[in-house]
């Protein structure tokens, strides 16, 4: 009788929800999705000294919701420790871009200092 080897796990692998490769939305909170394993923590920030991108793995491991949207215009970096099929912990990293406010919907303020005195 011979012994058949069970296939190798796949790797697992982290995407943006909804697999977009163009820069993401800065006005909705992002969503991360595991492929091939369950996300066990994640870390998502930028190379600035801005606070992390806060948020929660769902409870079933597939996914990863931040708690508020990401700032426009940045780079962030995700770190995560995800299991595989076999049950061993992996570290796994993903990049996305956000986009950036466009020029059209930005806002300008202006102060004027009133030196007149009455």
């Amino acid at each position: 009788a011979s012994v058949s080897a069970s296939p190798p796990a796949k790797d697992p692998v982290i995407n943006v929800a909804g697999g977009s490769t163009d820069p993401v939305s800065y006005a909705e909170p992002i969503e991360l999705a595991v492929v091939d394993g369950t996300l066990v923590s994640v870390q998502v920030s930028t190379d600035s000294s801005d606070t992390p991108l806060e948020g929660d793995v769902a409870v079933d491991g597939a996914s990863w919701l931040s708690a508020t949207p990401p700032k426009p215009g940045l780079d962030y970096d995700v770190i995560a420790q995800v299991k595989d099929a076999t049950g061993k912990s992996v570290t796994k990293t993903a990049q996305f871009t956000v986009a950036a406010v466009p020029k059209d919907q930005k806002l300008a303020f202006s102060f004027f200092h009133d030196t007149a005195t009455t």
